[in-house]
């Protein structure tokens, strides 16, 4: 269920079955940042229906944003287009979940999504519209301390982060006619501070937002582990 070496996706298993989850991690983590989740998921023994797909984001998500899109994306289309209809699942921690938002735009935007009937997006403590910490860090001159693409890309007021706002607010009609969006924050996150990237607004009737106190941007994925396994068998 997890995805191979970091740079190459070659080896990933065939996904076929009704369910897909895609477990996006953050910046410099790994897959293991979901061993929580997926330990979680199999106690509940709810998965004969479901695939886990858990990549290594590429360069530990220090890569630009289509780049790290792209190799998920085409995985993602490839089991999109086995038989019966789909529901897909996006789970993105931080970085992760600006991964995610990008993806649905590639899926929108995709001829290859007509199977897809179902999304939900899930993000924690998702950096969605960038951080403003890295707009912060650029300003004082401490840029150095990140990638040079994070540094480009991550702050909020970035080409890249305005673009990815216009596509998805634009994405195409066509694709899954049920989607549901749920946003997991903390109060004590210092590194995604700014609510309106971690709990970004959706116009959607499907929209549900929860701050956890007491936690920060690390141990907020253990803390929730259990109720995110919950929203993800959740198809309502």
């Amino acid at each position: 269920r997890v995805g191979p070496r970091e740079n190459s996706l070659a080896k990933v298993k065939e996904f076929s079955k009704q369910r897909l989850v895609v477990c996006i991690h953050g910046l410099n983590s790994n897959p293991t940042q979901f061993k929580k989740i997926i330990d979680e998921i199999q106690i509940s023994d709810r998965d004969s229906k479901t695939d886990i797909f858990i990549p290594c984001v590429l360069n530990k998500g220090n890569a630009p944003l289509d780049e790290m899109v792209k190799p998920i994306f085409e995985e993602i289309a490839k089991w999109a287009e086995t038989s019966g209809d789909k529901e897909l699942v996006l789970v993105g921690i931080s970085n992760g979940a600006r991964i995610a938002r990008a993806i649905e735009v590639e899926i929108a935007k995709s001829k290859k999504n007509a199977n897809i009937k179902k999304l939900h997006f899930i993000s924690i403590v998702g950096a969605c519209k960038g951080s403003s910490l890295a707009n912060l860090a650029n300003k004082v001159g401490l840029s150095w301390l990140m990638s040079k693409s994070i540094s480009k890309e991550m702050p909020t007021t970035s080409n890249r982060n305005k673009q990815l706002n216009t596509d998805w607010e634009k994405m195409p009609s066509t694709g899954p006619t049920r989607k549901k969006y749920t946003f997991i924050a903390s109060p004590h996150d210092w590194q995604v501070t700014n609510y309106d990237s971690s709990l970004m607004q959706v116009l959607e009737k499907n929209a549900y937002y929860a701050i956890v106190p007491s936690h920060g941007h690390n141990s907020i994925v253990n803390a929730v582990s259990k109720p995110v396994v919950e929203i993800i068998f959740n198809s309502n």
